[in-house]
């Protein structure tokens, strides 16, 4: 076999963008949608995807790199891309992903018929479906477990106290929020549109969610406005924080002191 062959098949054995796309335009154009209409936003959720494990394999591997500055730097220098092309990736998504829900719900619409108690509480009912899911956060102790891990490896590579508070929370946080993508479009598999279409939406609405409100106020360094206008830092910028303190220590070597407390 050839290199061209042997690398041909290595492509076609593992999930790929391409993967994840054509299952998803097969899943939302069940519903009767425009093709049209699915083919540019399911070609980011499916670049997105691969990106959301790109990011856990790079925390990972983060963990389990050596302690000493270097090394460290390098793995975060990594996260940094990988954090900027899920960011990237989240901009372009967003306008086609809300033109592809607004059609969906056209199609809902016409679903429903004359609309009855039951189905009014029904759609309520979906509104609200993801505050409940974020009371019940199922992984909120790994995500605990997962900063916790990182605070101790940030603290070895003799962060400052801030960045490592900061960043590894930030980090767990992103991680986390890759997490529930991958589980939202997994459950999505699972809802057949022709026999459940509110369910369907539902897991729709939430995998729109993780990336467009959830993932992006975490790599997109924004100002967010809603009840109460807020800005929000993200991760990037202590993700700088961090390369400026390694990149300090490796042009001027220090011995192992225990942290300086940065200042805010």
């Amino acid at each position: 076999m050839t290199f061209w062959e042997e690398l041909r098949t290595q492509v076609r054995e593992r999930t790929t963008a391409g993967d994840i796309s054509y299952e998803l335009f097969e899943l939302i154009t069940a519903t009767g949608v425009s093709e049209v209409a699915v083919v540019q936003p399911t070609f980011y959720m499916g670049r997105f995807f691969i990106l959301t494990h790109d990011f856990m394999d790079f925390t990972e591997k983060l963990l389990d790199t050596p302690a000493d500055p270097g090394h460290i730097f390098s793995a975060v220098l990594y996260l940094r891309e990988t954090a900027r092309t899920m960011a990237r990736m989240i901009r372009h998504a967003a306008e086609p992903v809300e033109g592809m829900m607004q059609y969906l719900d056209l199609v809902y619409e016409e679903s429903l018929g004359p609309a009855s108690e039951e189905e009014e509480a029904h759609e309520h009912e979906h509104e609200h479906e993801l505050d409940r899911g974020e009371e019940e956060d199922e992984f909120a102790a790994e995500r605990d477990a997962l900063r916790q891990n990182l605070r101790v490896k940030l603290r070895e590579a003799r962060l400052s106290d801030l960045v490592v508070e900061q960043l590894s929370k930030r980090l767990a946080d992103t991680y986390h929020g890759c997490v529930r993508f991958a589980r939202a479009l997994r459950m999505l598999k699972t809802r057949d549109p022709e026999v459940d279409l509110a369910g369907f939406l539902t897991v729709l609405v939430d995998i729109q969610y993780v990336m467009d409100t959830f993932l992006r106020r975490l790599l997109l360094e924004d100002v967010f406005l809603e009840e109460t206008p807020a800005f929000t830092t993200g991760l990037m910028p202590w993700i700088s924080h961090a390369i400026e303190e390694l990149a300090r220590q490796i042009s001027q070597p220090q011995p192992p002191l225990g942290n300086e407390t940065a200042s805010a």
